[in-house]
């Protein structure tokens, strides 16, 4: 579909891959919603209506795709100021349009898939040249799959650890939890140089065992994948990886079994809910890069994704030579890899400990898992492990990305181990962290409830 064409994956309508996350909230609403589906609405077209401040991040995203906005007539009125000016930190935007069009799904939820609002939608995309269809439309279901699990037992506790299947990256954020579980990782591990040098190169060798596993998984309903999703969560198959971790140094890439490639997907946003009955939601959202494929909606103002791009195209390789997945390539009615991994940590109990999960393409899973071993498996405070120094590696390119706040004393240990140090990219990891049960309590009391925004870009948390 790309291979002559690679950038039409990326801008325009043939990079729009069928919209599904209202088909999930709505399925997800009626198994577990409580509140009336309209009101869900109102905060979203109050937003839309007297608009929203431009933040820093987004002040800083509205400049570096200037030149896209100024030549697009829907994306201008949304960020260009009447003077000709790009919306800076500050200034307002607003979304009439869109405000129409939600409360359309609010008095109609079904509108989006099958009425009057597809057909809107439909006339959208195709007059930018997009192929899909209302039949599409139509068609598109919300898959319900059983999440997958490990337990992992750290400072004396047992937690299950969730995370959804193929095509998400569940399955490889559980590896590499499962594989670095058999440390026996304590508050104690980090406190000398050397434990921490050592701790970091661990950390590291196992995210490249991942991701090179990552090019296999896709689709399950198109791939026979169970083995491989089943080795990714079986103690057995971890130690086995975790005894080809060399403590002293780092391997050639071949070393681990596959490649990967570098996507920067800053289209995304993480939410984490917990309720008053103990109850907890984790979701990951995107329209996958910023502003998606460009497209804004004439009729209906809805920014429509580039998910086209999150699949691989044959014949073709990525900007470090790594060839395209067979695993994941385009077919109709197929899903794309996704690097998205909600998670939730359960005690024996039952009691959600942690939801968590993050934005930011392919760091989304390393980062992710950082903040859960640096809670759990090193027992600091959820902000404490979400503000600690991150460092992320995928394999391709094989660079061990670290953040500012590794000390040269750490960077230079790492090097001794081997690794090509690189400046780290944007992830962002929100989370709940709930303290342990009070004893005879009701289901769903706790000592404390810790809810922390990832600081390294503009957000906010909230109760009701």
């Amino acid at each position: 579909m790309f291979v002559n064409n690679p950038k039409a994956s990326l801008t325009g309508g043939l990079a729009v891959g069928v919209p599904g996350e209202l088909k999930g909230l709505y399925t997800a609403w009626q198994m577990f919603g409580r509140a009336n589906w309209e009101d869900l609405f109102a905060p979203s077209i109050r937003l839309c209506e007297e608009g929203v401040p431009v933040l820093d991040y987004l002040a800083n995203v509205i400049r570096e795709y200037g030149d896209i906005i100024h030549k697009d007539t829907h994306l201008r009125r949304l960020f260009v100021n009447a003077d000709g000016t790009l919306k800076k930190e500050g200034d307002t935007v607003k979304r009439p349009l869109l405000a129409r069009t939600l409360r359309r799904i609010a008095d109609d939820p079904y509108t989006f898939y099958n009425g009057s609002l597809a057909s809107d939608i439909i006339s959208d995309l195709q007059e930018r040249g997009s192929i899909i269809t209302l039949e599409d439309l139509g068609n598109y279901t919300a898959n319900i799959r059983t999440p997958l699990n490990v337990t992992v037992n750290t400072n004396n506790e047992n937690f299950t650890i969730f995370s959804p299947p193929p095509p998400a990256s569940g399955a490889l954020i559980l590896f590499m939890l499962n594989v670095l579980k058999g440390y026996n990782w304590s508050n104690k591990t980090l406190s000398t140089l050397d434990g921490r040098v050592l701790t970091y190169h661990r950390i590291a060798e196992a995210f490249k065992f991942a991701y090179a596993r990552r090019t296999r998984l896709g689709d399950e309903d198109f791939l026979n994948i169970s083995q491989l999703v089943a080795n990714l969560t079986d103690d057995d198959y971890a130690a086995t990886i975790r005894n080809l971790i060399n403590d002293t140094m780092t391997q050639d890439m071949s070393y681990y079994g596959g490649s990967s490639d570098d996507r920067n997907v800053p289209g995304t946003a993480h939410l984490n809910v917990l309720a008053q009955d103990g109850g907890a939601v984790s979701i990951t959202s995107t329209i996958n890069t910023c502003f998606g494929s460009k497209i804004v909606g004439s009729r209906t103002g809805i920014i429509f994704n580039n998910e086209m791009d999150d699949f691989s195209t044959p014949g073709t390789v990525n900007s470090y030579g790594v060839p395209a997945s067979p695993s994941n390539f385009i077919a109709p009615g197929k899903r794309p890899m996704s690097s998205s991994c909600p998670t939730l940590v359960l005690d024996d109990a039952g009691n959600v400990r942690l939801a968590t999960g993050a934005a930011g393409g392919t760091r989304i899973t390393t980062h992710t898992a950082w903040v859960i071993i640096q809670h759990l498996m090193f027992g600091r405070r959820i902000d404490a492990a979400t503000d600690s120094p991150r460092t992320h590696h995928q394999l391709v390119p094989n660079v061990l990305q670290v953040e500012s706040g590794i000390t040269e004393e750490e960077r230079e240990g790492l090097r001794k181990k081997g690794h090509v140090l690189g400046k780290a990219g944007l992830g962002v990891v929100g989370s709940i962290a709930s303290r342990l049960p009070t004893p005879n309590a009701p289901p769903g009391y706790f000592y404390g409830i810790d809810v922390v925004s990832d600081g390294r870009i503009p957000g906010s948390v909230c109760g009701f």
